[in-house]
């Protein structure tokens, strides 16, 4: 009995000092995916390119994410593998695209208490899956130990208003309600339900491009270069 009473008076303190450091000790972080161009090189177990996989950007529930993270994944363009087997997207930073938000219990411990959002990448072959990856899983920096100034860059040009699609341009008469709930249905959330972080972190996005876009840009981009071998059914011949 004296054990039991000593472990609840126990439980009862951390309780305390851990709601106390809750209270007390919370942090926010800002967060965003790096500006660049990914050039992915599709083969075949024998070494032969793979022409004709398609991208597809979508959350968890299988919605599909125009414009973010890939702001060149669009409504009738969706990137494709040529007859060399490469296919070339891009990411165009917006700076800071989310904040992350925790605290810290018993002031060291770090407890993350919204998450960043997750996107998936799907690569397609006549539309059957032949690659998945997570887009915050994709390599990110091939250089280590050099700045942005100091790595090997490509310059594209950017035509702003020949990319973003129409449901992000605002229009005349709208109010910031009526946009934002356009946003919304855009990124596949009716206002019926609270909107899921991939759609909350993708409105934000699009409402920033929205208001800071030019007409067109010369736009540089750092390139990742990947080779990703697909074993396919002839290959088992």
């Amino acid at each position: 009995m004296y054990k039991l009473f000593t472990i609840l008076i126990l439980g009862a303190v951390a309780a305390a000092f851990a709601y106390r450091s809750y209270k007390t000790t919370r942090w926010a972080g800002s967060c965003g995916y790096l500006q660049l161009e990914y050039e992915l090189t599709f083969l075949d177990s024998g070494g032969n390119p793979i022409e004709g996989v398609e991208l597809r950007v979508a959350d968890q529930r299988g919605n599909e994410f125009f414009c973010f993270p890939v702001t060149d994944y669009l409504p009738g363009h969706r990137p494709k593998s040529d007859k060399d087997g490469v296919i070339r997207f891009h990411h165009v930073s917006t700076g800071v695209e989310w904040d992350n938000y925790g605290c810290l219990l018993f002031w060291h411990i770090p407890v993350q208490t919204t998450s960043s959002p997750d996107y998936v990448c799907r690569f397609l072959l006549g539309g059957k899956e032949v690659h998945r990856v997570r887009y915050r899983e994709l390599p990110d920096w091939d250089w280590p130990g050099k700045h942005w100034e100091d790595v090997p860059k490509v310059k594209r040009k950017w035509e702003w208003s020949a990319i973003i699609p129409n449901e992000i341009k605002y229009k005349a008469g709208d109010t910031p309600e009526a946009y934002y709930s356009r946003l919304r249905l855009f990124f596949h959330n009716d206002g019926q339900e609270l909107p899921t972080r991939e759609v909350q972190v993708a409105c934000r996005n699009a409402m920033w491009l929205s208001e800071f876009m030019r007409d067109t840009e010369d736009i540089e981009f750092p390139i990742i270069r990947r080779t990703i071998t697909v074993p396919l059914p002839d290959d088992r011949r």
